[in-house]
């Protein structure tokens, strides 16, 4: 893990699927590749449906973050930061299995807190709330240097004083910033023990 000086990190971008046949105008959707490397830790954003300001309230926030700690224990990751953004949410794990899938890491972390997610606002809509992510994979960066994982945490700390909601941020209740802070409320607590074996 990470014992190299000289590795850097790695960006892995979406591409397209090539639709034979069909017009290019018709893509919607971004496919993107995982690589599930052991050793690496990894950058995860993925997006509310079109956009949606779905996590503008505590209990849906609340119930989200009940589904990462359910994942977390059930797909053996370490969470090492996390914040969550009304129409997005960004998380950095170091899984600890040998072998793993992020997509599966992924589903775990999105469909268990769809449903609850989904009757919850429906229950408070004139209509049934379709669906809760947007289709495709997201945003997987591998992180395979000690720099990079300390950007990853800080570039998502900091993304709340970017949107200009807080000036700090350890301001922004729903993220890790307040756990590093030392806060002592915060709505999960990160696996820190790791990072010493990382950083």
């Amino acid at each position: 893990m990470f014992t190299s000086t000289g590795w850097v990190a790695c960006f892995r971008r979406p591409c397209r699927r090539k639709h034979v046949g069909r017009p290019l105008m018709t893509m919607k959707f971004k496919t993107l590749k995982h690589f599930n490397d052991p050793g690496h830790a990894h950058e995860l954003t993925f997006s509310c449906y079109k956009n949606n300001h779905t996590f503008d309230s505590d209990a849906l926030c609340q119930m989200l973050v009940n589904s990462i700690d359910r994942a977390r224990d059930r797909h053996c990751f370490k969470l090492l930061a996390y914040v969550i953004m009304p129409d997005h949410v960004h998380m950095t794990i170091f899984p600890m299995k040998p072998e793993y899938n992020i997509s599966r890491i992924l589903s775990g972390v999105k469909l268990s807190s769809s449903m609850k997610i989904l009757r919850q606002i429906s229950s408070k809509e004139d209509r049934p709330y379709a669906r809760l992510w947007q289709r495709g994979g997201g945003y997987d960066r591998n992180l395979v240097s000690r720099e990079a994982v300390v950007a990853s945490i800080q570039y998502i700390h900091a993304n709340p004083v970017r949107k200009g909601f807080v000036k700090t941020p350890d301001e922004w209740y729903w993220s890790s910033a307040g756990y590093y802070a030392g806060h002592n409320r915060y709505p999960i607590k990160v696996d820190d023990e790791i990072l010493a074996s990382l950083l």
